[in-house]
């Protein structure tokens, strides 16, 4: 709208103080380049000092080379419009509004309208327009193009992993874990655990699948038949498989959980190489860990999971008496609404490992001048330590339990013929109690889980 004439009266023009002038823009975008995180980009007066500082919070998607040219835009357009003026206008100019653009006779600049107050005349204030520029911009290119489009950061829900699994060194409840791609830390809650503070996990499990079928193996050496192969998805943390020299083997390393119809079993691998993309060989295996044995099958089937058992995981301390019960647990991850999981809690850790080294012998030395004669046997066995047990230079392993006391049950097939109760590592039997038994349990007690995983004896040809 151009004024001039006898509407105009008084212009008064006003130059903004250079010291109070915007002198530091920051604007905060999202950058795609970042997986759509937030970003921040600034411009700077010549001087470069960090006060009179506008900050602008755009939800807006930019490429930063863009975004610094709109930085730089806001910046220079806060320092051209630095001046402002003020007239009066008749009452009868009513066809003027705050946004318009006025040109004042005489002066070639445009100005914006910021304010009409009404009184006995119109009093005006404007802002000196600043001018646009007619070419666009093309942001500069980066130096590869993606191939495929990052989706933008999301938390889901966290996929719960419980492992109620044996001891395996200070283990105090069932090791518990979160699958959350892409991760962020997750806080887990029970009324049922021991302590009443929340356990925080900073990083998820990894977890895969068995690709080929994983036979038995043996208990206590090295198995060197079986080879496997799994499949664990990179993003879970799983880029970090690889051999370990013997030694870190039997030191902890290469750990893995693998599931079974019975529970988990608990393998160390020596040997694992990577065939493509996420893909590994497994061999050189140690098997049925920490008293695992009991949940060894004859065949594992392809599609089995299998769990790396590293940092990822932590104890939930649970109370003993909620054994055989469902526990509730609660996982919430950034600000989610909690959700419940359930699992039923076998307490696995508190299971007395099997006893070792089984032995029925002929009593004769103690019993030649007796009736009994041969008729008298000694089964024998050795006994293991959930607690402490590694210890070779110690006279005798730690119990482990409140007491020692063991179940010996006698077999003919699947049938028990006969149950004894020992309160040693020994017992002895007759001809007569063992004439028709085929083979002989021996099982260790816990006055917290009853008895654990049974020491098999199996009985060839006694005369």
């Amino acid at each position: 709208t151009p004024l001039s004439g006898e509407s105009l009266s008084e212009i008064e023009y006003v130059k903004d103080d250079r010291t109070l002038r915007v002198k530091d823009i920051r604007l905060h975008f999202l950058d795609p380049s970042k997986n759509y995180q937030l970003a921040s980009v600034s411009a700077r007066d010549l001087k470069a000092e960090s006060v009179r500082v506008m900050d602008v919070n755009a939800p807006l998607v930019l490429n930063p080379s863009y975004a610094r040219y709109v930085c730089d835009q806001i910046l220079t357009r806060a320092h051209q419009s630095a001046q402002s003026l003020t007239l009066s206008l008749p009452l009868n100019a009513l066809a003027l509004e705050v946004g318009d653009l006025i040109r004042v006779d005489g002066n070639l600049a445009d100005w914006r309208v910021e304010g009409i107050e009404a009184g006995a005349v119109q009093t005006v204030k404007a802002r000196l327009e600043t001018q646009r520029e007619t070419g666009g911009f093309t942001p500069a290119l980066s130096a590869s193009t993606p191939t495929a489009l990052v989706p933008p950061i999301w938390v889901g829900d966290p996929a719960l992993v419980v492992l109620d699994i044996p001891r395996i060194e200070a283990d105090t409840g069932p090791k518990i874990g979160v699958q959350l791609t892409p991760f962020a830390r997750t806080r887990i809650a029970s009324k049922f655990s021991v302590s009443d503070t929340e356990t925080v996990l900073n990083r998820a499990v990894s977890i895969g699948t068995l690709l080929t079928v994983l036979e038995a193996g043996p208990i206590a050496r090295w198995d060197y038949a079986n080879v496997f192969e799994g499949q664990f998805n990179s993003v879970t943390g799983a880029s970090h498989l690889n051999a370990v020299t013997q030694d870190a083997l039997l030191n902890g390393a290469n750990r893995f959980a693998v599931q079974t119809p019975l529970g988990w079993e608990i393998l160390q691998a020596q040997n694992i190489e990577l065939l493509s993309d996420g893909r590994y060989r497994f061999h050189t295996l140690l098997r049925g860990l920490f008293g695992s044995e009991a949940e060894m099958v004859n065949r594992i089937e392809a599609g089995a999971q299998i769990v790396k058992l590293d940092k990822g995981f932590t104890d939930l301390s649970l109370q003993a008496d909620f054994l055989g019960e469902v526990v509730t647990v609660q996982t919430q991850t950034a600000k989610r609404t909690p959700i419940q999981h359930d699992f039923l809690y076998k307490a696995r850790h508190l299971r007395p490992l099997a006893p070792v080294h089984g032995y029925l012998t002929q009593d004769n030395a103690d019993h030649a001048d007796s009736d009994e004669g041969d008729n008298v046997y000694v089964l024998s066995w050795i006994r293991q330590s959930r607690i402490d047990g590694q210890n070779w230079a110690a006279i005798e392993i730690p119990l482990g339990e409140t007491r020692e006391f063991y179940q010996v049950q006698l077999f003919s097939g699947a049938v028990v013929l006969e149950t004894f109760m020992a309160t040693t590592s020994q017992l002895t039997l007759t001809k007569a109690q063992i004439q028709n038994v085929d083979s002989i349990e021996v099982s260790q007690g816990s006055d917290f889980y009853g008895f654990g995983s049974p020491l098999k004896i199996p009985l060839d040809g006694l005369s």
